[in-house]
């Protein structure tokens, strides 16, 4: 049998192929894509999250270029639009690359458009901003009144203090007065800016209740007259030697566990209830402001029964036991016996006698002590031309001989500053009233109040907390809780 050979011939080696020219030209654009993707993505991304940040996005979510930005801050400036041009001004800032000189300006460029529209906080941030930033000599003189005009606009007289220290120590890498260190409990170290700050703190919360019918005006009257009595070298002291006792007591409380005594826990509970309370009434009324117009209209419509100062007489008296007495007094009188010498001699009021008799200020119907109120009563009825009255007058304190030294009729006050004042109280305490009477309205809506019994259930009304410090009935001075110096300060 023949042998068959089933073996294959080798195969015809095949020569080696470079890429073509598409594959080559495919690398080449995919190569491109990534060196382009790759410088602008980082670009775009921060672009995006500048305008991201900001908010400054134009219609269909595109950003702001940075002249663009600009050109929108200045025109919402012209504009008047304070809050939205400060905005712009800090989104411009925000995304676009300048030296710390031209950033400083644009900051205090935002700090005054802040201040022009109350912003005053917010103002003195940016105004530090500045400063922070650079030093520019053109500026340093105008942040320096700008940040002092945003303190006392702020009612932050301690801070204003400081930052004139700060501003007018000669070296400025010593320590500034208010690290000044007053005492230290353990570790706790307690400096004078800190104490400042702790008694303005106190006078703040001290002011909300007391003076709560107060303007805003009156408010930083009484607050400025308050800190001068109270920052001086025996103010603090007195201060501290109050916070350290109660400091002490604290800790000590603390140490001996006695929060875990149900009574005190169910007072500070209550406590914490009236502190609320009220804080809840201030923060509603609070802001409520009487232009000068709404007081004059006040004025206009109510002054015959509100603002007319009532007739009044101002007399002299001598004072004797009985009726006796004045009969011969009266006598002496006639026979042609000087008044204020026979009071002296004769009359048994001590405070007066030595005057001549004259009673202090003008007597009227309202607010005279009770017994004056015959000697007035006689007096009125008199007629215009009388001067001693011919017949002594009997009170609780015995008999008077009573003489009429000056007569005023009734009058209408006119509208000046002291009236204007008390037309705007009277304003303000009609709206806070109402305010308050909306808001109890509101909440006893709100958490389903029932009356069952006693006068509230009768008239349907919420009456304020017992303690409620909202509304007093008088301008009332500082607590004399408040540090007071001493005649050396």
């Amino acid at each position: 049998m023949a042998d068959f050979d089933f073996s294959l011939p080798p195969a015809a080696p095949v020569p080696e192929r470079g890429p073509s020219r598409g594959w080559r030209l495919l690398l080449l654009v995919q190569g491109v894509c990534v060196v382009f993707l790759a410088c602008w993505l980082p670009w775009r991304l921060s672009r995006g999250a500048g305008a991201a940040g900001s908010g400054a996005v134009a219609g269909g979510g595109v950003a702001l270029g940075h002249d663009e930005q600009s050109a929108l801050a200045q025109r919402l400036e012209r504009q008047g639009l304070a809050e939205q041009a400060a905005r712009a001004w800090e989104q411009y800032l925000a995304q676009t690359p300048m030296d710390a000189e031209k950033a400083a300006k644009l900051w205090y460029r935002v700090g005054t458009i802040q201040q022009d529209a109350r912003r005053y906080d917010e103002a003195l941030a940016s105004y530090y901003r500045s400063e922070s930033l650079a030093k520019v000599p053109v500026l340093e003189t105008e942040i320096t009144r700008r940040s002092q005009e945003c303190l006392e606009a702020l009612g932050n007289y301690s801070g204003l203090r400081r930052n004139l220290e700060e501003r007018t120590s000669v070296d400025a890498a010593a320590d500034q007065p208010g690290d000044e260190v007053l005492v230290e409990i353990g570790t706790w170290r307690l400096t004078r800016a800190e104490v400042d700050r702790r008694l303005e703190q106190m006078l703040d919360q001290q002011l909300a209740g007391a003076g709560a019918q107060w303007s805003a005006e009156q408010r930083r009257e009484q607050k400025q007259a308050a800190l001068k009595r109270m920052l001086t070298p025996s103010g603090r002291q007195q201060f501290l030697q109050q916070f350290v006792a109660e400091e002490l007591l604290y800790r000590e409380a603390r140490a001996q566990e006695l929060t875990a005594d149900a009574a005190l826990r169910e007072e500070l509970r209550q406590a914490e209830r009236s502190i609320m309370a009220n804080a809840l009434l201030r923060q509603r009324l609070a802001g409520l402001s009487v232009s000068d117009a709404d007081a004059r209209d006040y004025y206009e419509a109510h002054q015959a029964e509100e603002f007319t100062t009532p007739a009044g007489l101002r007399l002299a008296h001598i004072q004797l036991p009985d009726a006796e007495r004045a009969e011969a007094a009266l006598n002496s009188l006639k026979g042609g016996m000087d008044f204020a010498k026979l009071a002296e001699e004769l009359s048994e009021d001590e405070t007066t006698a030595a005057k001549g008799g004259e009673l202090p200020g003008w007597l009227s119907a309202e607010g005279v002590a009770p017994w004056q109120q015959p000697l007035l009563a006689a007096a009125m009825a008199a007629g215009e031309k009388q001067d001693v009255l011919p017949t002594a007058v009997k009170s609780d304190r015995g008999w008077h001989v009573v003489r009429v030294l000056e007569r005023r009729a009734a009058a209408v006050r006119p509208y000046d500053e002291a009236t204007a004042r008390e037309a705007q109280q009277r304003v303000l305490s009609r709206r806070r009233n109402d305010l308050q009477n909306e808001l109890f309205k509101e909440l006893a809506e709100r958490y389903r109040v029932t009356w069952h019994q006693g006068e509230q259930a009768a008239a349907g009304g919420v009456a304020p907390p017992a303690n409620s410090q909202t509304a007093p009935a008088a301008p009332a001075p500082v607590p004399a809780s408040a540090p007071a110096p001493t005649k050396q300060d």
